[in-house]
This record gives structure tokens, C-alpha cells and sequence, in this order.
């Protein structure tokens, strides 16, 4: 009897074995997921705690090493960064207004820190600390940050040239940012960079500040305190005018042993291949890409050293007050008329024709200008000037509606600015051409752009082309702003408002809008603080 209650119970336990139930399965499942996601979120605590314990030890290293002031500022010990996830950021202001930066994808971060206080406001390249070589470019700023460089922003210059941008700060130095091609960023360098870097003054910039920039097309100069131009890029053609045709990474100087000798130069203006400038005795000097008479000097040859513009003819008596360039070159004489020289295969030199000229030619006076004098000129695909009535006049290249006239049609003599529509009552104080767009600041102070518009250069939202002026979105980081000043690249715009804020807009593939960032803009962003 034993024996077979034995046998009875082994059966009865093997039939209650023949599985789970349905319940049971749906418990034991959501045990082990309970289990998993703790076992994942103690692993992420635990990683994201050593990032953290990390994160402060850098800014640790960075306090230590910064001598000026204190990053920390009696915060030691409280926690400067707490994130989880992606892109997790922290822009954190201790009580002297000091900024730390810290921006994260969850395992990778990037630390930057501020001095808004001081002169040189920025410890953005020196004080630089991160987890992997390069991430912080992958990263870019915190968007705390991006908000904060609204009150720490020091530039007193910006020029936008083909793909980078450059300026100059309080400290009266020159920084440049986005693309690099042939060194033309200044550092001594050929890699790109999403962020403001000295323009090199080891050499013969030691000792000197920079009075005013020029990004162009393809190179860089300046004007240093010693009233000289200073150059750097591609030198293919003699436009850095050094006597020589090798490129430079840092700035050279530009021969004065010449038609220099004893001059100093009051503006400069960068084109393509070559370079311009008005000196000391009021004439126009340039050097460098000379084929189609772009030196102006009556010769169709380049010069790697500078050569008079000639000053009889058309300009016999004059002397010269702006001066701009691009495929040519314009200029605004003493008697307040436009003259122009070089390229003219669309009609950028304004004298009805389409031929090229090695001399100065006048700008036709008649029709739309017609007992006007001009106020300011700027030139890009399309020649463009301010008149004495402060409306703006285009002639030249239009297929894109560079003219701003309604049409889309290049144009060898000067046509009206369409100033109905936004521009609608308004007058033009500045303008600033260089690629396929002009923009302009109008009397209610706000910007409006036309032409070209493919890359958001137009700043209104749009990646369509316009030919007659649109308005610059006002309304985002802009809202309520006052503009003073506006400068124009190849693709891109910036331009600075009354209270010392900068924006930018247009093509940011190269991070040549300022903000820390490879990406492009169909409206103003803020643009980052100076170094």
C-alpha cells in the first residue's frame, strides 16, 4: 500500500508539472523586465555618475588653470551638471557671472566656460575641455549658452566672406570661424572651425591690433593698427600681394616697397582673386587676379605686388572715397559718382556695355540716376549703390533677382530697387552685397534682403530666390530689435542690432554662422559670444 501511494503521489506531481499557466507566465515575464530595467538603470546611474564625477573634475582642472577669476566662484561642491540621456545640457551661471557650458549625448560631453566680465570675455578655446578629441564640435553649444551669448557678446566687426566669417573684438584682434580652405581662417591651419580662433599674430602681426577685417571670396586681409594691409589664404595670383604666388596660412604683409612707399591705407576691399584699397593720398591701389582688367591699371595681367588704379581718364582730378569688389570693382569718387573696372560679361560695370574694362569706367548717370549723387556702394553679383534720394539702384548680373527690380534679367546700366511692398515707404540706410543676394538695413532700423535665396540667405523663412526685397524674420531671436549694421557672404548674413547682439542666417555647412553649429538657417540665430 506504501508503495503504490508512493507511485500515485510521484504521478500526481508529474501531471501537475506539465507546465505554467497563463498568469504565471505573464508574472514571471514582468518580474524579468522589472529586473532588466533596474539592472539598465543602475548601469546607466552608474555611468552616468563617473561622466558626471568627470565632468567636475574638468571644471576643477579648468578653475585651477584659469587665473584671472574663479569659474567656481564659492560653488565648489554644489553640482554643476546633472544630465540623462541624449542630449542632455546645462548652461549654469554662478552668482559673478561666470557661465559654464556643459553639453552632453549621454556618454560624451563637452565643457566650456565664460568670463562675460572680462575684456578678452571668453575662456571658449583655451579653457576647452572634452571626453574624446573633437566631440565637442559633434556636440555644439547648450542651448543655455547659445541664449546666454546674448550678454557676453564682444565683437566690434564682422565681415561675411565664402563659407567663414571673421571679426574683430574688443581686444582689437581678429578672429575667424567655418570653412578653411587654404588657410584662409588665419590660424595657421587648413581645418575648418565651428568656433571663433585668432587670426595668428605671431609674425607680422606681432605687437599690432586690427582696425578693420575684409572676408572675401576665397582670402582674408586686414588693416592693423600701423595702417598697413595684412593678408592670408590662396596667393594663386599675387591677391595677398606679398610679391610672391605661394598661399599663406598666416598673414603676410602686403608689399609697400612700391607704389606703397610711404602710403597708409584707410579701406580695403577683398574680391575674387584679388585685392583693393584706397590710401593715404585718396587713389585706389590693387594686386593680385588681374586677367580681366581687375587691377584697374590698364593691363589685363595679374601682379602679386600692388599697382595704381589709373587716375586719368574718366577719374582725372578726382580722388577716391569707398571702394568695393567682387568679380569688379567699383568706386565712389570725389564728385560722389560712381566708376568701375574689370569683369563685365553681365553688365556689373554699369556703363551699358558688356565688355570688359582695365580702366575705370563711368557708371551711367541718366535714367534711374539721374541728378543723383551716391551715398555708399557694395558689389557682388550685382553692383549696388544707395543714391542721394537713400533708395537703392542695382545693375549687373539678375538671373537670380540680384537687381531687386521685379525681373529676372541681368542689366548693364543701373535699375531701381522695387520699393514698394516691404520696402514700402521706407529709405535705405546700408547695404552689403557679396555672393548672388544684397540685404539692407531700412529707416525702421530692421533687414531686408532679395535675390538669391536657395540656403535661406534672404533670413525670411524661405529657400526660394526673390527679385524684389523680402523682409529678414523680426520676429524669434530678432523680436524687437534695432539693426545698426549688416554684412554679406557668398551664402550666409549677419548682422548686429542695437544692443550689441549679432545674428546670422543663410548656409551653415561650414559653421560659418557662429553658433557652434554645422547646420543652416532660414531665419536670424544668435550668433555666438567673442573669444
Amino acid at each position: 500500500m506504501e508503495s503504490e501511494a508512493i507511485t500515485n503521489m510521484n504521478s500526481t506531481k508529474k501531471q501537475n508539472r506539465k507546465g505554467f499557466t497563463i498568469i504565471e507566465l505573464i508574472v514571471v515575464v514582468v518580474i524579468i523586465g522589472i529586473l532588466a530595467a533596474i539592472t539598465i538603470v543602475s548601469y546607466n546611474g552608474i555611468q552616468a555618475k563617473a561622466r558626471d564625477a568627470s565632468v567636475l573634475s574638468d571644471i576643477d582642472t579648468m578653475d585651477a588653470l584659469q587665473t584671472n577669476f574663479s569659474l567656481k566662484n564659492g560653488l565648489a561642491g554644489k553640482a554643476y551638471y546633472s544630465g540623462s540621456g541624449a542630449d542632455a545640457t546645462l548652461g549654469f551661471t554662478p552668482s559673478n557671472g561666470n557661465v559654464i557650458d556643459v553639453v552632453t549625448n549621454g556618454t560624451d560631453y563637452c565643457i566650456r566656460g565664460y568670463n562675460p566680465s572680462s575684456t578678452k570675455n571668453s575662456i571658449y578655446n583655451s579653457f576647452t575641455k572634452e571626453s574624446s578629441v573633437g566631440i565637442c564640435s559633434t556636440l555644439g553649444p547648450s542651448s543655455a549658452a547659445i541664449a546666454d551669448s546674448g550678454t557676453i557678446n564682444k565683437w566690434t566687426q564682422l565681415s561675411a566672406g565664402n563659407g567663414y566669417t571673421c571679426a574683430v573684438a574688443l581686444d582689437n584682434q581678429a578672429y575667424c570661424w567655418g570653412d578653411n580652405s587654404n588657410g584662409k581662417l588665419g590660424n595657421n591651419s587648413t581645418v575648418g572651425s565651428l568656433v571663433p580662433v585668432a587670426v595668428n599674430t605671431s609674425g607680422v602681426l606681432s605687437g599690432k591690433s586690427i582696425k578693420s577685417i575684409a572676408a572675401g571670396p576665397n582670402h582674408t586681409c586686414a588693416i592693423a593698427s600701423d595702417n598697413q594691409v595684412y593678408c592670408w589664404g590662396p596667393n594663386d595670383w599675387g591677391q595677398l600681394g606679398n610679391s610672391t604666388t605661394t598661399r599663406s596660412l598666416v598673414p603676410v604683409a602686403v608689399n609697400t616697397s612700391g607704389v606703397l612707399s610711404g602710403k597708409s591705407i584707410k579701406s580695403i576691399a577683398v574680391g575674387w582673386n584679388f585685392t583693393c584699397a584706397i590710401a593715404s593720398d585718396n587713389q585706389a591701389y590693387c594686386w593680385g587676379w588681374g586677367n580681366r582688367g581687375e587691377l584697374g591699371n590698364g593691363s589685363a595681367t595679374s601682379n602679386s605686388v600692388p599697382v595704381a588704379v589709373t587716375n586719368t581718364g574718366v577719374l582725372s582730378g578726382k580722388t577716391i572715397k569707398a571702394i568695393a569688389a567682387y568679380n569688379n570693382t567699383c568706386v565712389i569718387a570725389s564728385d560722389n559718382q560712381v566708376y568701375c573696372w574689370g569683369y563685365n560679361a553681365t553688365g556689373g560695370l554699369g556703363n551699358g556695355s558688356t565688355t570688359d574694362s582695365s580702366v575705370p569706367v563711368a557708371v551711367i548717370k541718366s535714367g534711374v540716376l539721374s541728378g543723383k549723387t551716391i551715398n555708399s556702394i557694395d558689389v557682388g553679383g550685382a553692383s549696388c549703390a544707395i543714391a542721394s534720394d537713400s533708395q537703392a539702384y542695382c545693375w549687373g548680373y539678375g538671373v537670380d533677382g540680384e537687381l531687386g527690380n521685379g525681373s529676372i534679367t541681368s542689366s548693364s546700366v543701373p535699375v531701381a530697387v522695387t520699393n514698394t511692398g516691404v520696402l514700402s515707404s521706407k529709405t535705405i540706410s546700408l547695404m552689403s552685397s557679396l555672393g548672388g543676394f544684397t540685404c539692407a538695413i531700412a529707416s525702421n532700423s530692421q533687414a531686408y534682403c532679395w535675390g538669391y535665396g536657395v540656403d535661406g540667405e534672404l533670413g525670411n523663412g524661405s529657400t526660394t530666390s526673390s527679385s524684389v526685397p523680402v523682409a529678414v524674420n523680426n520676429s524669434g531671436v530678432m523680436s524687437g530689435k534695432l539693426l545698426q549694421s549688416i554684412t554679406v557672404g557668398q551664402n550666409h548674413a549677419c548682422a548686429t542690432s542695437l544692443d550689441g547682439q549679432f545674428y546670422c542666417w543663410g548656409s551653415g555647412t561650414n559653421g560659418e554662422l557662429g553658433n557652434g553649429l554645422i547646420t543652416s538657417s532660414l531665419t536670424p540665430i544668435v550668433m555666438r559670444s567673442a573669444p
